[in-house]
């Protein structure tokens, strides 16, 4: 979703994230599982580089292009394929409230919900936005 119009009229935008309205992500089913599988695959790379055979891992595993990486920027990517893989988007609208949630993850499709409550605004922001008062 880099930009979709509300029910409202409202334009939702993700391009620049805000952290009181903006894009978030919500875990779907299992999180020991997800994290479980990328605990695993961060071990099995970390084997890898210990034994010397960091190249040859990465070509197996699909991640030639990380050859250039550090170890660090590695983990990210596998960190982060694994969580992108098992979660969907959630946007707020700041103009009525309405939740946009990815239908499936990795998808452009998105299902709107509307709050009971009107007066219900920024369901999303994050302790720390709460805190600070943005």
């Amino acid at each position: 979703m880099s930009a979709v119009r509300c029910s409202c009229g409202h334009l939702i935008s993700n391009v620049s994230i805000h952290r009181r309205h903006g894009d978030i992500f919500s875990a779907i089913n299992d999180q020991d599982g997800v994290f479980s599988e990328a605990a695993a695959r961060i071990a099995a790379f970390c084997a890898a580089v210990k034994a010397g055979k960091r190249a040859e891992w990465l070509a197996g595993g699909g991640m030639e292009y990380a050859q250039r990486l550090s170890d660090e920027d590695v983990i990210h990517d596998i960190l982060s394929a694994w969580w992108l893989e098992r979660v969907l988007r959630v946007s707020e609208c700041a103009g009525c409230g309405r939740l946009w949630i990815q239908e499936r993850p990795k998808t452009s499709r998105y299902v709107a919900f509307s709050p009971d409550w009107r007066g219900m605004r920024s369901v999303l922001m994050s302790p720390v936005a709460r805190q600070e008062g943005t």
